[in-house]
């Protein structure tokens, strides 16, 4: 699977975006679950323990993809972060579409919140006394892209190496938030 999609990657920087011939390939989770990401659950499930305070910014879906992302009738059991990495790059080669799923805002100074985890490895904060899925854009490799930049290709691979993100309503809530 890493030949395929590292093949895909270098195909999809070459033909349809060249601006990224030369990034290297942000691999996806193996282990994490997709269903976390297509089916976020709602609050932490079985027990949960804090893991450690860390920045937290915003973010929001990339409303196609996504919804094309949940029409492929995953299982739930077995599908990883790194298999939908997979078919979303075999999507986007030749379609001139991006392979992110979400979109990634860097705020200028992000705040400080305690990341917990839970018995199925999904991460949340608490985000005005409700719980929050939180993303980690390592775990994600290239189904997230950034925004907030100058808008050229290259600027959608800039992410800060080990950032998280909570998932808001649409790109103006995401602003609006980080702009408070």
């Amino acid at each position: 699977m890493l030949e395929q999609l590292e093949s895909l990657w270098s195909e999809y920087t070459t033909i349809d975006v060249p601006e990224l011939k030369g990034v290297r390939l942000r691999r996806a989770s193996s282990r994490k679950k997709a269903s976390i990401l297509l089916y976020p659950p709602k609050q932490p499930i079985g027990e949960f323990r804090m893991l450690s305070n860390i920045d937290v910014h915003c973010g929001w879906e990339c409303p196609v993809n996504l919804r094309w992302a949940k029409g492929l009738n995953i299982n739930e059991q077995s599908e990883t972060l790194r298999d939908i990495q997979l078919k979303a790059l075999e999507n986007a080669v030749g379609a001139g579409q991006y392979p992110y799923l979400l979109w990634f805002y860097r705020e200028k100074s992000p705040k400080k919140r305690a990341i917990y985890t839970d018995s199925v490895g999904a991460s949340f904060i608490k985000l005005n006394s409700v719980w929050q899925v939180v993303y980690n854009c390592r775990e994600l490799g290239t189904l997230v892209g950034a925004q907030g930049h100058k808008g050229e290709a290259v600027d959608y691979e800039k992410l800060p190496p080990n950032a998280y993100f909570v998932v808001m309503e649409n790109e103006a809530v995401a602003r609006r938030h980080s702009a408070s």
